[in-house]
Order: structure tokens, then C-alpha cells, then sequence
């Protein structure tokens, strides 16, 4: 995966949202351009072992990871305007079958930031947020305590929480092989490609249109900026590394891109250790901050 990019990462939503999925949406308006570890490639790859069409190698791949559900992620969506900077990091594992996970999320804006971390062993669910945007617990402690029910029921605790930025690919027509390597021991065949923003849209419709718009948005002259990627896709044909650059014109200030790793694909994710009890709020007003929380 290439590495140090200049990222571009969407507008964060509450902290409370990204206690349950890494959700988030970059606006960047105004036709002026205002606006508020690296692994070695081989020098050939096997004719035998990739398609004869890349093109449509990367559509399947995108298709078959959007609909994981056991997975460890390591991702970081980043985006700089002006002098305005946003983050959003993801790093966890999460099995969405058993419902057992540890998930933190942490986003940043200029001076201010958060981060919510996320535990369940498949029947107790704890959630902790830190940050200015974060809403105190009661009581004082650190954790809140509920059923893991809770997020199986909720509409934005969904695989496409966490990968629904990946649906940008859909994007991508001139795709080209540019070498094969193994991660995670897996053989992969590493892609690249280039598209805009206005073309992944124009490519998706219905429900993953909406999953797109809410995970990873640009609009305005942003939407015309070029993006620059290479993935590597393995050969379980799953996205296994993505690598995204936002190429910024003197017109569009605007910098940034997208990075994630997927391992531990498809195997079994080890229950958290619960928190301390005497660190977890359990009462009625807890329950009632989860019911913000968690929708």
C-alpha cells in the first residue's frame, strides 16, 4: 500500500454517529475554488492468475468487500482545504454475523477532535467517547454499557459504515495491472487507475448511491478533481489495499485521499475484554445516551 499520501477524507459526522460507523461527508463548493508500508511489486505478473479485464476484476472486488462481514480494518480518510484540515482514522476488527468487535474511530478538524471506541462480545455492547464533541457520561466514568442487540438493529452499524468509501471505485473503467505481491498471506494483483468523482457517481444508483454519499462525498469543483488510485485485490478477489490521491489544481485548493488495509478477511474475531465495572454506567441515563448514540 502506498503510503504517506496526501489524503482525502470526508466531513465528519457527530461523534455520536461515529461511535457505530466511520460515516462522513466532504462538501467542497464554489466554482472559484473557495471553500470554508510499502511492499516490493514484481517486475511481471502471471497472464494465468488475472483476468483478461481489470476493469471489470476491480467492479467484482468492490462488490464482494462491500459485503464482508469479518474483517480488520486500518483506514485513514483525510482532507485538506485552505487551511482547514480533517481526519478521520478507523482501526479495528468486527465480525458483523457474531456481532463482536473493537472498533476505534477518531476524528479530527483544525484544533478540535474526538475519538469513540467501540467493544462487543456478541451480547454486551460498550462504547466510549472522548473529545470536545463528545457528550459526558454519567456518573463520571468511561464507558457506557448496553445490550449488543442494539446494534444489530441500527441502521448505520452496517459493513457499508465502515467500507462504504470504497463504492468510489465504482468510478473506474481505464484500469491497468501493475504488478503482484502477497499480504496478509495472501497473493494479490496489484491495479491502478483513474477517475473522478463525477464519474463514480454517475456510475452508482439506489442503495449503494446512498451509502457513497454518506461515507464519502465531494461536490462542487470537487467533484471534477481527478483521483488517482492503486489497490490490490486478493486473490479471494477482495480489496485487501486501497490508496487514494485527490489531485488538486491551483483552481480547487484542495488536497487529500483515502487509505485502507483489510486483513484477517473472513476469520474468526476474539471477543474484547470487557472494561472495568466500576468504569461502565449501566442506569437509565445511560441507556438514554446510548439511545443518542446508536441510531
Amino acid at each position: 500500500m502506498r503510503r504517506r499520501l496526501t489524503r482525502s477524507a470526508p466531513r465528519p459526522n457527530p461523534l455520536a454517529v461515529l461511535a457505530v460507523a466511520a460515516v462522513a461527508t466532504v462538501a467542497l463548493a464554489g466554482c472559484s475554488g473557495e471553500s470554508d508500508k510499502e511492499e516490493p511489486l514484481t517486475d511481471e505478473t502471471d497472464s494465468a492468475e488475472v483476468s483478461a479485464d481489470p476493469a471489470q476484476v476491480l467492479q467484482d472486488a468492490v462488490s464482494k468487500t462491500i459485503e464482508l462481514q469479518a474483517f480488520t480494518i486500518d483506514s485513514d480518510l483525510s482532507l485538506q482545504i485552505s487551511s482547514q484540515d480533517l481526519r478521520l482514522e478507523t482501526r479495528g476488527s468486527i465480525d458483523y454475523g457474531t456481532t463482536v468487535g473493537d472498533i476505534m474511530l477518531k476524528v479530527s478538524q483544525a484544533d478540535a477532535g474526538g475519538s469513540a471506541r467501540v467493544l462487543s462480545d456478541g451480547e454486551t455492547l460498550w462504547v466510549s467517547l472522548e473529545g470536545e464533541q463528545a457528550p459526558s457520561i454519567p456518573g463520571g466514568v468511561t464507558w457506557l454499557q448496553g445490550e449488543t442487540s442494539r446494534l444489530a438493529e441500527s441502521t448505520t452499524f452496517t459493513p457499508g459504515g465502515l467500507l462504504g468509501a470504497v463504492l468510489v471505485l465504482r468510478g473506474a473503467e481505464d484500469v491497468e495491472v501493475v504488478g503482484t505481491d502477497e499480504i496478509d498471506e495472501v497473493s494479490v494483483t496489484r491495479y491502478a487507475t483513474t477517475f473522478t468523482y463525477a464519474d463514480a457517481t454517475a456510475a452508482v444508483s439506489g442503495d449503494e448511491a446512498e451509502t457513497l454519499k454518506g461515507t464519502f462525498s465531494l461536490t462542487g469543483d470537487a467533484a471534477a478533481l481527478e483521483l488517482e488510485v492503486e489497490v490490490a485485490v486478493g486473490e479471494d478477489g477482495v480489496l485487501r489495499e486501497v490508496g487514494l490521491d485527490l489531485v488538486a489544481q491551483d483552481s480547487v485548493p484542495a488536497s487529500g485521499g483515502y487509505d485502507l488495509e483489510l486483513t484477517d478477511v473472513g476469520k474468526e474475531i476474539e471477543a474484547p475484554e470487557p472494561p472495568d465495572p466500576a468504569d461502565v454506567a449501566t442506569g437509565p441515563e445511560a441507556q438514554a445516551l446510548l439511545d443518542q448514540i446508536i441510531t
